[in-house]
């Protein structure tokens, strides 16, 4: 088998995927093939291990963010015998597409903005959120996506600034701005004097410079080049910049058609020209000269300051306690502002920290022509939007908008608020304590689990156990809410408990419940809850379909699918692929977006956050402009965040955003791939207004694995430990919603023994898992990664960063059984075996190959 695996990590389909995600693991694959299969040391063990991880995860996990899984555009089929196919081609062709890192712009623009020659011909513009409050101005910043509101007093020379930068939406050119305050006598001071004062605005984020490229655009190399020719004094600097990016666009269509060797070539050859016309930009910019080396000679810098920064703290502590004791034990507190001028100003990294394999992302597309059947999908697609929309109860955002409502009417009652007033009061009175509430409950309760061994199991430590929740502000509408959706759980749960005592069968020797829209409608009915399906709304959902029978043999095939998750549509999962396809898609999707409409403005929102996954061309007429973010569209479709206000609309018992001078409400759209987590609070805020719903099946499953799961009496310490069965859900006899699954608790888990051999194992692990029922193929989940509150300390350190991705374990295949061996010891409490579904036998095929295939659709109600 070891041969096999050596055929395999000599692909060069593979090796080009490690080339930019793995290039330690690349480096070790040469040594790994020549090696002696018979003479296999811990080294060689390592590479295995990481081989298979990434093997098995490249053969049968869904995942769009690399080289290993390639993409397609499907079509829908009117031809009776074609219900879905992949191809009949054997040998598919694929292609490459290279593009550049975004991260390389951002820091870019952070050198470029600190050389006078060069951003004196960069265009000024004021902050979008200045708002004049008496004496003061008011404005938001924002610094690598971290927020924070500022005041400066107000003053003439800050009047005439605002007045010359706002002339223009796209603002006013730096050198020309001074050039005007001079030759109009408007401020008495030096050019070098208002050019410093200007630099301090800029540091503020009083003002921002507008360079014209956003950091979301997959282009972003081709419309700073083309921003930066333009410039009228093309420097010298400059030049060699836009050289080097015309080289390096160059170098991507090289790369895309060369083989593993040419890429690592042409990787080197990048990087180090890239990082060479850095260095010069760096040293232009008057930036420190220890920043100017590699990776290796920075790391050793770093920890020589370290060292030294460590003992002048040790040296503090004495001093302090010195100082303290002269003072009777006391300590002053100091405001923020004073104690730290600089907490608030824009910073940027300067140090080039980039590696040859970050240069370059690759997808890749795959040359078939997916088929379904066009009645079959919308059969499906209608039945999957009628379970979807009778779930309104549950959507996903409804809670913050539930709260920030009761917040408003509470704050202001029916009077209208300007957009960054109702900001500040919100996050300031109710968000910034909850969070800070919640934080410290959660971190009770890690350090309950940590000493959860102390605590006897006898039941009398309840009280010590508890987290501190009880002072956690709850409004009226949430708290109906979360009521109400317990009883709906509630009510779904005894439902099925009903069917499967009526049929004498114990949950865990269920294999499968159905369900049907019935149950919902019947439980809605009786909760009071009317949901509309045809509200406007765009949708998606991640299906792996597959054709399958019913039971009976001479049953003819059906589509099925796995329902892996549902999202809102209006293009957001397919942003991140758009600029590989045909234009014709964009098009279509915008044409789609603005179909839906009426007299309202749908706007794009943006923030200043740096992620590749969120690449994408506009999708929407309109976009949100707010301190630095990343904008596409013209001046003229950036509607500024001061051009909004709130007000409570009491048709509809619900907030809505409006714009100042056209009276129209505006919709905004979260429109890339990035958690909210990741996103500014302001950006957060803004996706509420809108009428994008997330709408999933989470309260199906969790209230059918009610049945499932132990009472709270049985979870006691000192009882038996047990592994617990959720079944297999099915909608509608076609859609997947849960897959079935064992959680089996860390004592019950069959670990290796130190003197057992690897055939000895092989054969008891599977004795094992046919005792349990246990199919061959499964995904396996080491910890929740949603939730981690039972990991303690211990735990945590051996666990790995990706430890919480499912990992395919065949226990036919050596490999993947001593990988799940190695696996379990892990876990920190329980194991999660999941089994594989589509099942290998079920897989769509290209020619006469099964394929692990995931399909994205999307569709909406209008």
């Amino acid at each position: 088998m070891r041969d096999t695996l050596s055929q395999i990590a000599s692909d060069e389909k593979f090796q080009k995927g490690l080339l930019l995600s793995s290039q330690s693991l690349l480096n070790q694959v040469d040594k790994y093939i020549q090696h002696d299969k018979s003479a296999v040391n811990k080294h060689h063990c390592d590479t295995e291990e990481s081989l298979i991880r990434y093997i098995s995860r490249m053969y049968a996990k869904t995942s769009p963010f690399s080289t290993f899984t390639n993409l397609a555009i499907g079509a829908l089929s009117f031809e009776t015998k074609k219900h879905f196919e992949l191809g009949e081609k054997a040998n598919p062709g694929y292609e490459s597409h290279i593009r550049l890192n975004n991260m390389l712009y951002q820091y870019l623009k952070g050198i470029l903005l600190k050389i006078s020659e060069i951003y004196f011909q960069f265009r000024l513009r004021p902050n979008p959120t200045i708002q004049k409050r008496d004496a003061y101005y008011l404005f938001l910043t924002n610094s690598n996506n971290i927020e924070a509101f500022q005041r400066i007093p107000a003053n003439p020379v800050l009047e005439v600034l605002l007045y010359l930068t706002s002339n223009s939406e796209e603002g006013i050119q730096y050198s020309e701005l001074i050039k005007t305050i001079i030759d109009n006598e408007y401020i008495d001071a030096s050019s070098e004097e208002i050019q410093e004062f200007i630099n301090q605005l800029l540091d503020y984020g009083f003002l921002e410079f507008n360079l014209g490229v956003s950091g979301t655009d997959p282009d972003w190399d081709i419309k700073l080049r083309s921003q930066l020719e333009s410039l009228p004094a093309n420097t010298v600097l400059l030049k060699s910049l836009t050289q080097s990016l015309a080289v390096m666009r160059k170098k991507c269509n090289e790369y895309a058609q060369a083989g593993v060797a040419a890429r690592k070539n042409i990787l080197k050859e990048v990087h180090a020209n890239f990082r060479s016309t850095c260095w010069q930009l760096h040293e232009a910019a008057g930036l420190p000269a220890e920043e100017r080396v590699t990776l290796e000679e920075y790391s050793k810098i770093q920890i020589e300051k370290a060292k030294k920064l460590e003992a002048e703290k040790n040296n503090d502590v004495i001093d302090s306690a010195e100082e303290s004791a002269g003072n009777n034990g006391e300590t002053k507190s100091q405001d923020v502002s004073e104690k730290s001028p600089d907490a608030f100003k824009q910073k940027t990294s300067t140090f080039f920290h980039f590696k040859p394999e970050q240069m370059f992302y690759e997808d890749t597309t795959l040359d078939i022509s997916p088929l379904i059947h066009h009645d079959d999908l919308q059969k499906r697609i209608q039945s999957l939007n009628a379970l979807l929309q009778s779930l309104i109860l549950f959507e996903g955002t409804q809670p913050e908008i539930d709260t920030m409502t009761d917040f408003f009417l509470k704050k202001y009652g029916h009077n209208t608020v300007d957009l960054l007033t109702f900001y500040e009061d919100y996050y300031r009175e109710y968000k910034k304590p909850e969070t800070e509430k919640l934080a410290k409950a959660n971190k009770e309760k890690l350090e309950n689990q940590n000493q959860k061994d102390q605590i006897p199991p006898d039941g009398n430590n309840e009280k010590n156990k508890k987290v501190d929740t009880e002072n956690l502000i709850q409004f009226q509408k949430l708290s109906e809410r979360q009521t109400l959706q317990k009883q709906w759980r509630d009510a779904m749960a005894a439902s099925i408990k009903a069917r499967l005592e009526a049929a004498a069968i114990h949950p865990a020797h269920h294999d499968t419940i159905n369900i049907n829209l019935d149950v919902v409608k019947k439980i809605n009915e009786q909760l009071g809850i009317h949901p509309s399906l045809h509200e406007k709304c765009s949708m998606g959902a991640f299906i792996q379909f597959f054709l399958d029978s019913d039971s009976s043999a001479d049953a003819a095939l059906q589509i099925k699918g796995v329902l892996n998750s549902s999202m809102p549509g209006f293009g957001k999962m397919f942003s991140r692929f758009l600029h590989i396809f045909n234009s014709g898609v964009t098009n279509e999707l915008r044409i789609q977006n603005q179909s839906m409409a009426s007299d309202e403005i749908m706007a794009e929102n943006c923030d200043a956050s740096y992620f590749n996954a969120n690449l994408h061309p506009p999708l929407m007429p309109y976009e949100i402009w707010i301190p630095n973010s990343h904008n596409s569209l013209a001046p003229e479709k950036q509607i500024p965040v001061t051009d909004l206000f709130i007000k409570y609309e009491q048709k509809k018992g619900g907030l809505e955003l409006i714009h100042k001078k056209s009276q129209k409400q505006v919709h905004v759209f979260d429109l890339g791939f990035q958690g909210h987590g990741g996103r500014s609070e302001l950006f957060q805020l803004l996706s509420r207004f809108s009428f994008t719903k997330v709408l999933g099946v989470w309260s199906i499953n969790q209230a059918v694995n009610k049945n499932f799961e132990k009472t709270p009496s049985s979870q006691n310490a000192a009882e038996k430990p047990e592994i617990t069965i959720k079944s297999r859900i099915i909608y509608d006899q076609w859609l997947i919603l849960q897959r079935k699954s064992w959680q089996v608790p860390k004592q019950l888990l069959p670990a290796k023994q130190p003197l057992e051999t690897e055939a000895a194992y092989f054969v008891r692990i599977n004795e094992w898992k046919l005792e349990h029922g246990i199919p061959d193929d499964v995904f396996i989940f080491v910890f929740d990664r949603m939730d981690q509150s039972h990991i303690g300390e211990e735990d945590r350190k051996k666990l790995r960063r990706d430890d919480y991705k499912p990992q395919y374990i065949s226990f036919k295949n050596p490999f993947l059984v001593n990988l799940f061996a190695k696996l379990i010891t892990k876990v920190p409490k329980n194991l999660i075996i999941e089994e594989m579904l589509p099942a290998p036998g079920q897989l769509n095929k290209i020619g006469n190959v099964g394929y692990v295939t995931e399909s994205l659709v999307q569709w909406q109600n209008s």
